[in-house]
């Protein structure tokens, strides 16, 4: 059957614009050490950022407990690179013999510094209320975690041009997180499903 050329274009359109195949969620679980001033409730925010940004990709981020869970300190520092004392590092994610492991630091002291020196809005940060505050560097540090997750997730330690796995975050992206700029190349997605991405070439 010959169809006009409008049809054979919205078939060709629908076909290209046809979501995937589902792939079955993928659960990563959280074990918070947390030894920073931050209340348990912007703890929860923070996971809940994070959960937001990869929920695009099939992952789920909770918390949880046992074996597999990846151990995410809160530190009460801010000297998480402490060789070279002057680049202010958010967060690290842990390497052994070239592959990450389920070891991440994150610094709020290092996200309230950055916020209380950067203009992120109309009101300073520090005229803001503890409430707002804690606020902000909950979505800061929900960011920084999200962007250790990738390290962990894809086992790299390579930043990329653009996206989630950027090496630098301006502190209002970080503070007014989009998460149309929080992405994973496509490169980067073959890393996180390889198993799906070679069944779909089959």
């Amino acid at each position: 059957m010959i169809l006009p050329p409008a049809v054979r274009a919205a078939i060709l359109i629908a076909a290209l614009t046809a979501p995937r195949a589902p792939i079955a969620p993928r659960i990563v679980r959280l074990q918070i050490v947390n030894h920073s001033r931050l209340p348990q409730a912007n703890v929860e925010g923070m996971r809940s950022v994070a959960s937001r940004i990869w929920a695009q990709y099939g992952v789920d981020v909770e918390f949880g407990w046992g074996p597999g869970a990846v151990i995410v300190e809160l530190a009460a520092d801010g000297d998480l690179a402490p060789s070279d004392p002057s680049v202010p590092v958010l967060g690290t994610t842990q390497f052994t013999d070239g592959h990450a492991i389920p070891m991440i630091r994150l610094s709020p002291p290092v996200a309230e510094a950055l916020a209380a020196e950067a203009e992120i809005g109309v009101i300073p940060f520090r005229a803001l209320s503890p409430e707002h505050q804690d606020a902000v560097l909950e979505r800061m540090l929900g960011v920084a975690l999200a962007h250790e997750l990738a390290h962990y997730l894809l086992d790299t330690r390579q930043h990329s041009s653009r996206g989630l796995l950027r090496e630098r975050f301006t502190t209002r992206e970080l503070a007014f997180p989009e998460q149309g700029r929080l992405t994973l190349t496509v490169e980067q997605q073959r890393l996180l499903y390889p198993d799906a991405m070679l069944n779909r070439r089959k």
